[in-house]
């Protein structure tokens, strides 16, 4: 146990962090827009309670296994066309979470609140993930899909630090994590 405390998780796990689930009734929220609409509201009253100085949310957290998706990327440095990556992990985001979680933002930006449906698609990618379809420092403004999800390209417009799945001392795996606005837009 020793061990994982010197393991980068990639997230901050030395500052008071709060995480629990919520899942609603789909009777009374049947369709995206109104879950969006409601977690939106409830993410404003959560960054207004005294003393908090940060909220995000995701639809999981990193400790608790994320769905792996197969990646389309678009226009790879030396590859020519498009080619599918290994699996990636995906998590879908609110704006604030990479600094509620105290993930840093290495390049470009993060989500923000106007990444919604009906905005240019985005998505947040790991520093593994960017290094390896995309040469140092060029991953911001290159293009994936998520294949099954995505009909549309999405622009890459922010690398942020990896975050591990799993409290592990192994190396971290080459995908790293693609993340995207909340829900998934």
């Amino acid at each position: 146990l020793v061990a994982l405390e010197h393991i980068d998780l990639g997230y901050t796990s030395d500052q008071h962090v709060l995480t629990f689930g919520v899942s609603l009734p789909t009777n009374a929220y049947p369709d995206w827009p109104q879950r969006s609409q409601f977690f939106t509201a409830w993410l404003a009253r959560l960054r207004a309670i005294p003393g908090v100085r940060g909220a995000g949310m995701a639809n999981v957290a990193p400790w608790q296994g994320w769905n792996h998706w197969w990646v389309r990327i678009d226009n790879v440095p030396g590859g020519g066309g498009a080619v599918d990556s290994a699996d990636a992990p995906l998590a879908r985001i609110s704006d604030g979470y990479f600094a509620a979680v105290g993930t840093p933002v290495l390049a470009g930006r993060g989500i923000r609140a106007s990444d919604r449906p009906g905005s240019q698609p985005v998505a947040v990618v790991g520093q593994a993930f960017a290094n390896r379809w995309w040469p140092p420092g060029n991953a911001i403004g290159g293009s994936l899909r998520v294949v099954g999800i995505d009909t549309v390209w999405r622009t890459v417009v922010g690398v942020v630090g990896d975050v591990r799945e799993t409290p592990s001392s192994a190396p971290m795996p080459p995908y790293s994590l693609l993340m995207s606005g909340w829900p998934l837009c």
